[in-house]
């Protein structure tokens, strides 16, 4: 897990989900309850309330997906990506969660000084603040690539169809706003 913004909470990679009265366990999506496609299992401890673990089914789309923990600029929240399937949870209140709205997630950048986490797949650029989506820019037809992230700007790149080229973009940080390049017209 990495620790770019402050958290309220300690999460840890766990091998099996075992039965005990005082951890309970949460499957996400909830219909993956089976555990036949829970592919990462986490004991997360919120600075208040009871320790529960969390199994978390997979993206499908596997090393190309991003795997990891991360914090967000929500103290109480953190996001889980599982082979490129994200979930945003809150260790306090763990029936609060939902998934990231980029699927499946390919990178993830945080830019700490403006309280962001951004996310991509193949077309888009989602970002999200400490109370949930600050903007969603589709940019790319597909195979949209972060190159640099800095307080002020996001540079990347995506893959024209049309001209067989990558076409390189800037998108102000804040707004999501495309400052230059070029956007897929459809």
């Amino acid at each position: 897990m990495d620790s770019m913004f402050p958290r309220q909470y300690e999460c840890e990679a766990v091998d099996e989900l075992v039965p005990s009265p005082s951890t309970r366990r949460i499957h996400f999506p909830q219909s993956a309850s089976d555990g036949l496609f829970s592919s990462v299992l986490l004991k997360v401890a919120p600075a208040s309330g009871k320790s529960w673990i969390g199994a978390f089914q997979s993206g499908g789309y596997g090393p190309m997906g991003v795997n990891g923990v991360f914090t967000t600029p929500n103290p109480d929240v953190f996001c889980v990506s599982v082979d490129g399937r994200g979930y945003l949870l809150h260790a306090s209140t763990p029936a609060t969660w939902s998934e990231v709205a980029a699927f499946p997630i390919l990178d993830v950048r945080q830019i700490p000084r403006l309280g962001l986490i951004v996310f991509s797949d193949f077309t888009d650029l989602v970002t999200y603040g400490d109370s949930g989506i600050r903007w969603k820019n589709r940019l790319g037809a597909d195979g949209l690539k972060i190159e640099e992230v800095s307080d002020a700007e996001i540079r990347g790149s995506w893959w024209n169809p049309a001209s067989q080229t990558r076409d390189a973009f800037v998108v102000d940080a804040r707004s999501g706003n495309l400052l230059s390049g070029a956007r897929w017209k459809m």
